[in-house]
């Protein structure tokens, strides 16, 4: 029997590898913000996602949002959450970066406050890639290396970078952009 993520020759494959660095933009990765409460952040995600022409109905956004929140919250534990929800706007994933400069309560399911946000905005067309991107970003940060380069980054592209090579080495092969 193969290896996982393996071929039956013991092959890497490629295919079906999903990289949350192919959904991030250095333009979509927010360090230090300040902001007050879960709703705040509700609100900068749908904001910024119209300002950076994510999305075109920031408001519709926001509403999916908080529906999602109100159904059980995204507060994973260790001071992270990640606020998803799709629209019918985009026909591609994309994956914002928000860290706060001050954690905010956020119901998170361990009590503890949350300052690193991963916002996932999916395609309505595309449910199967939401929960892709969402197992992905969740094993992610079970790597402490990982939420470490998070709480440490400098500037966005650094972080892109960061990772990048995580999941690159996490993969165990480099692919070539």
């Amino acid at each position: 029997m193969a290896h996982p993520g393996t071929n039956r020759e013991g092959g890497f494959m490629r295919e079906d590898v999903l990289k949350i660095s192919d959904f991030i933009e250095t333009e979509n990765i927010y360090l230090d913000v300040e902001l007050t409460d879960k709703e705040a952040v509700l609100k900068f995600i749908a904001q910024t996602a119209g300002q950076n022409s994510l999305v075109t109905n920031d408001e519709m956004l926001f509403k999916g949002l908080a529906l999602r929140e109100e159904s059980m919250s995204t507060g994973v534990g260790q001071g992270i959450a990640f606020p998803h929800t799709t629209t019918p706007e985009r026909d591609q994933a994309a994956v914002m970066i928000i860290r706060l400069s001050t954690p905010v309560p956020f119901d998170a399911i361990d009590d503890q406050d949350v300052d690193i946000v991963f916002a996932i905005i999916i395609p309505e067309s595309n449910q199967t890639q939401h929960l892709q991107i969402l197992a992905r970003v969740s094993r992610l940060c079970r790597k402490t290396e990982f939420t470490g380069v998070v709480r440490r980054a400098k500037d966005p592209q650094r972080l892109k970078d960061a990772i990048k090579g995580l999941e690159d080495e996490i993969t165990g092969f480099f692919y070539q952009s």
